[in-house]
């Protein structure tokens, strides 16, 4: 089985990191491990005479879809969001019809048996905002409704530039004590499941061990998981754990010497 794009992404950003930012002396060596089953490693890294496993995961946040009220995660219905969006700029430049500087707020996942057919009737209605107001410098935002909820709202902002932007909502202060439970929550769970997975190999893996965590939740940071790591007492079952943000920068959040 091929690596995803999250694996491919999250390990060029270490590879870079351990490069650029540690110059550890030497060259650094990955080799992908081909799997069939949900097993760590994925990939062996190579510096020098050492030998690390490298193990890849992101944080499992879970929102509820609209339609089906069936957990989705948040980074598979951020990126699904943006994938529109883009399709739908492409379609309005194609047409024509793109003339302004619009947002689009989305407020929960569309998903569920019908969910192709309610993505493209969701396509057709965006569209259609941004035809009807294409001569206009600004218009009034419009919800877009879907088995009667609110999946979406659009606001032409000005005419000053061509172009169509995705919004989440939700705002949160990132250090009140229920999102710092929430973001200890993530850490954990992304610890304690993988190091279950290591455990349970037929194989033991004797080499140690790297975490590569890609933060999906954007609610959480540096800090934040700093002060997480120190409630966890199992943390040291990993040489390294690293954190990679959506931007490819990153920053060791626990690390035993290199070499």
């Amino acid at each position: 089985m091929g690596k995803s794009d999250e694996e491919k992404f999250c390990k060029k950003c270490f590879d870079g990191f351990i490069r650029n930012k540690l110059h550890i002396e030497g060259k650094a060596n990955w080799e992908e491990v081909l799997k069939t089953e949900d097993e760590p490693p994925d990939y062996f890294l190579y510096i020098e005479n050492h030998k690390y496993a490298v193990e890849i995961t992101s944080t499992q946040v879970m929102l509820e879809s609209l339609l089906s009220h069936q957990p989705v995660r948040q980074h598979t219905y951020r990126f699904s969001c943006i994938r529109l969006i883009n399709e739908i700029k492409r379609k309005a430049i194609s047409d024509n019809l793109l003339k302004g500087k619009y947002f689009v707020t989305f407020h929960a996942p569309l998903t569920g048996d019908n969910y192709i057919k309610e993505k493209k009737k969701l396509r057709n209605s965006i569209l259609e905002y941004v035809k009807k107001t294409r001569c206009h410098s600004s218009y009034k935002s419009e919800g877009i409704i879907q088995d009667g909820k609110v999946v979406c709202i659009i606001l032409k902002y000005n005419n000053l530039t061509n172009d169509i932007s995705e919004v989440f909502t939700g705002i949160k202060w990132i250090y009140s004590s229920n999102n710092v439970d929430e973001v200890y929550q993530i850490l954990k769970h992304a610890i304690d499941d993988k190091i279950n997975k290591f455990e349970k190999k037929a194989k033991p893996e004797t080499s140690p061990k790297i975490l590569l965590l890609l933060n999906t939740y954007e609610f959480a940071d540096e800090k934040l998981y700093r002060n997480c790591i120190l409630k966890i007492t199992n943390y040291n079952f990993f040489h390294t754990i690293f954190i990679v943000w959506l931007s490819g920068d990153g920053f060791l959040l626990h690390s035993s010497k290199f070499l």
